[in-house]
């Protein structure tokens, strides 16, 4: 049988949509041994995966230090979170250093502030 057969490859949708398939489980089993990691997980797009790890990583007791220009998909990550958010200019370090100083040292939960910033990502920054 060809794949196409077994497997029914063509227009569909993500994961999300049309549940899992064992083919995703054998793409993160096979990442995780390449990795060497205790698991993986495959997101369908960055916008996702930044949605799902923030929300997983960061909640209401938190609090999120995030660069003005940070991309979309970390901002709506992060109020999706409900996590404090405070946000500066770009790049501007001595704005995020008296933010932190404003702070409190850990959230009632004992959690560190958390930083968040766009070089994560491999987008350009905008024309000045």
């Amino acid at each position: 049988m060809r794949g196409d057969e077994a497997y029914r490859a063509g227009a569909g949708a993500s994961r999300l949509v049309v549940g899992n398939h064992p083919l995703y489980e054998r793409a993160e089993a096979a990442l995780k041994q390449w990795k060497k990691a205790e698991a993986a997980l495959i997101f369908n797009s960055g916008y996702t995966a930044n949605i799902g790890v923030l929300t997983a990583l960061i909640g209401r007791d938190d609090l999120v230090f995030s660069d003005e220009w940070n991309h979309a998909s970390l901002i709506d990550g992060i109020r999706l979170s409900k996590a404090a958010c405070f946000r500066y200019r770009h790049n501007d370090i001595d704005q995020l250093e008296s933010l932190l100083k404003q702070s409190p040292p850990a959230t009632p939960s004992g959690r560190r502030p958390s930083l968040r910033e766009r070089r994560a990502f491999a987008f350009p920054s905008p024309p000045r």
